[in-house]
């Protein structure tokens, strides 16, 4: 899950405003708070698999609270679920569907 690391940025944040992804580039800067990266890989031809673009793919974020908080960072804790359809090359389609919980850390 992609996040800005500092407070300054974090603050605003638009849980309703989230993007689901199949690749994480570093030197992207073109993401949102809570954009998912989902990567999947087609074990028998070991190939990692693009997101369906005609799919309605998302990731719904049902809370964000802040679990614990220090003079150096807040921690939140994050939950929610995604669904998405990966596409092979033989144009099979791939759906795959989940829940998420993780923590996320910020500096002040």
């Amino acid at each position: 899950m992609v996040h800005k690391q500092t407070k300054q940025q974090f603050q605003g944040y638009n849980i309703n405003n989230t993007n689901v992804k199949s690749e994480f580039n570093i030197f992207n800067s073109c993401y949102n708070n809570f954009d998912l990266i989902v990567e999947y890989t087609d074990t028998t031809t070991d190939r990692a698999l693009n997101l369906n673009s005609s799919s309605n793919n998302f990731s719904k974020i049902e809370s964000v609270s802040v679990y614990k908080e220090s003079i150096e960072e807040i921690i939140y804790a994050v939950k929610g679920k995604f669904e998405v359809t990966y596409k092979k090359a033989d144009n099979t389609l791939i759906p795959v569907k989940g829940d998420y919980k993780t923590f996320i850390y910020v500096l002040k």
